[in-house]
C-alpha cells in the first residue's frame, strides 16, 4: 500500500499533534493533545508533557500540502526579547491559538544541513502546525530560534506567510544571556555554532569570537553577540526576500514600553481578529506574571535591578565584546531591517 493510500485510510486528525521528526526515516511522530494543553504549556519542546497516549508515526512522503493551504503566521525572535510573553498576550480562544516553540520545527533544523533538504519537509510541518481547532481560530507559531537556521525558507511564499520578527539591544542581550547563568549562555554558545554553519564567513567568525587568547566571561560575550548577529543577518536577508516592510520588526522596548499597544499592532500585522479590550484584559493580568514559568511571579523592578547588577558585574568584558561586534560584525542596529557583516555575501 503507498503511504498516500495508508494515509487516506488514516487520516491524521488536529487532535494528532506533530511532535517529532526523523529526516533520513521520512517519519513524523504524532501524540493526542487538546487546544487547551496546547495553550496552556508554556513550551511544546517537551520540557512539559501536554499530550496523552503513545507516540505514533506516519510517512511524511503521504502528508500533502493543500495547495491554497491557510497563512503561516510565525513569531520570529532571537530569544530572550519578551516572544513568550507576546505569545501569551495573543493567545484568544476562539480567536488565535499561539503554540510557543514547538518542537519538530527545532528537530528539523538539527536533522537538515542544508535548505534544500529541509523545505519540502519544512512546509509540511508548518501545514500540520497550522490546523485549526476551530473555523474561526487562527494558528500562530513562535518557533523556538534554533530554527532560525532555516528561516530564509519562509520568504519562497511571502503571499501566504505573516511573520514579524523580534530582537533585543547588545546590552540586553547580554544582561538576559548573563542574568540566566551558565545554561542560558551554553545554549547560546551551541546556537551560534549551529548558525555559523549555514552561512558564508561563519566559520571566521566563530573562530574570532572563541579565541583562545580570550578570558573565558569575555569570550563567552563575544559569542552571546555573534548568535545575535547572525540571527539578525538571517531575518534580513528573508525581509528582503519576502518583500516585507520594517515595521515587522518588533523591539523588546517596545514591549516593555507599550505591550498592549505592540501586541495590537502584531496581531495587525500577523492578521489576526483578536477582540482588543481583551487583548489588553489580558496584558493586564500579565504584568506581574512570569511569562516562562506558570504561576510565578513577576516584577519588573526586581528584573530592572536583577540586570543592573547584572551590567555592573560584567561591564568591562560586556563593553569589550560590545567594541568586538560593532567592527567585527556591524550589527549595532537590530531594527529596520539592517542587515549584518555576518550575512555579507548571502544572495538576496
Amino acid at each position: 500500500m503507498s503511504d498516500q493510500a495508508w494515509l487516506a485510510q488514516n487520516p491524521i486528525d488536529v487532535s494528532q499533534f506533530p511532535v517529532d521528526v526523523d529526516v533520513e526515516g521520512g517519519s513524523f511522530f504524532f501524540r493526542e493533545v487538546t487546544r487547551e494543553s496546547l495553550a496552556r504549556t508554556a513550551f511544546l519542546d517537551g520540557r512539559t508533557s501536554f499530550w496523552t497516549g503513545e507516540s505514533t508515526a506516519r510517512p511524511a512522503r503521504g502528508i500533502s500540502v493543500p495547495s491554497d493551504p491557510p497563512a503561516m503566521r510565525l513569531i520570529l525572535h532571537t530569544g530572550f526579547c519578551g516572544s513568550t510573553l507576546l505569545a501569551s498576550v495573543l493567545d484568544q480562544p476562539g480567536r488565535a491559538l499561539v503554540l510557543r516553540e514547538p518542537h519538530v520545527l527545532a528537530a528539523l533544523a538539527e536533522q537538515t544541513r542544508d535548505e534544500p533538504s529541509a523545505e519540502p519537509l519544512l512546509w509540511k510541518a508548518c501545514h500540520l502546525l497550522s490546523r485549526r481547532f476551530s473555523a474561526h481560530e487562527a494558528v500562530v507559531i513562535k518557533p523556538t530560534n534554533w530554527f532560525n537556521s532555516l528561516v530564509s525558507l519562509i520568504a519562497v511564499e511571502p503571499t501566504s506567510v505573516h511573520p514579524v520578527f523580534l530582537s533585543s539591544t547588545s546590552r540586553e542581550y547580554l544582561t538576559a544571556a548573563f542574568r540566566g547563568g551558565n545554561e542560558r549562555i551554553g545554549f547560546l554558545v551551541r546556537l551560534a555554532g549551529h548558525l555559523a554553519k549555514r552561512v558564508p564567513q561563519g566559520a571566521a567568525l566563530w573562530q574570532a569570537a572563541a579565541a583562545s587568547e580570550l578570558e573565558p566571561l569575555e569570550r563567552a560575550a563575544r559569542i552571546v553577540l555573534l548568535a545575535r548577529s547572525l540571527q539578525h543577518g538571517l531575518f534580513s536577508r528573508a525581509q528582503r526576500q519576502g518583500n516585507w516592510k520594517a515595521d515587522r520588526w518588533i523591539s523588546f522596548a517596545d514591549l516593555k514600553d507599550d505591550l498592549a499597544g505592540t501586541a495590537w499592532k502584531v496581531s495587525r500585522l500577523l492578521e489576526l481578529d483578536l477582540d482588543r479590550d481583551a487583548l489588553e484584559q489580558r496584558c493586564a493580568e500579565l504584568a506581574n506574571r512570569n511569562a516562562k514559568s506558570v504561576g510565578a511571579a513577576y516584577s519588573a523592578e526586581r528584573r530592572r535591578a536583577e540586570d543592573e547588577d547584572v551590567w555592573s558585574l560584567h561591564r568591562g568584558r560586556f563593553e569589550a565584546a560590545q567594541r568586538w561586534a560593532s567592527e567585527a560584525l556591524a550589527d549595532d542596529a537590530p531594527g529596520a531591517g539592517g542587515s549584518s557583516a555576518a550575512m555579507a555575501g548571502v544572495a538576496a
